[in-house]
């Protein structure tokens, strides 16, 4: 099994990251956009941060509009997360044509299954064969 997890990802599409835009550099954009101060719009970024942690805290969900609902989670051995749904229009935007401008490796695998990736993999391959 875990030589065909290893075949998929090597040949299952994928985005390349670029790069992270950290929070300072958010701002910076967002204060372009709206002609508020980098430094006021850090602030409501640290703000918020702070309510999502708070509210997961105590246990609710918190949705931010246009952005997605962050819920508390927690594992078997109790380990307690915050998840992020991401709004529904930020998925539906980025795949629509056009509109995704980065890098995808593989794209000749997008619509494959996990069994034709394993057999790009074994015609790769010859000497480590794969079972379809």
């Amino acid at each position: 099994m875990t030589q065909r997890i290893r075949a998929i990802r090597a040949y299952c599409p994928s985005i390349e990251i670029i790069r992270r835009v950290e929070t300072k550099e958010l701002a910076s954009y967002i204060s372009r956009q709206c002609a508020v101060a980098a430094s006021d719009v850090r602030l409501v970024i640290e703000e918020l941060r702070n309510a999502v942690d708070y509210f997961c805290c105590t246990g609710a969900s918190v949705k931010v509009e246009g952005i997605g609902v962050y819920s508390p989670t927690i594992d078997l051995a109790g380990t307690i997360q915050i998840r992020l749904r991401p709004d529904r229009n930020l998925t539906y935007h980025i795949n629509t044509p056009g509109e995704f401008l980065g890098t995808i490796r593989n794209r000749e695998a997008i619509g494959k299954t996990s069994d034709e990736l394993v057999t790009i993999w074994n015609e790769s391959h010859p000497g480590e064969q794969i079972p379809t």
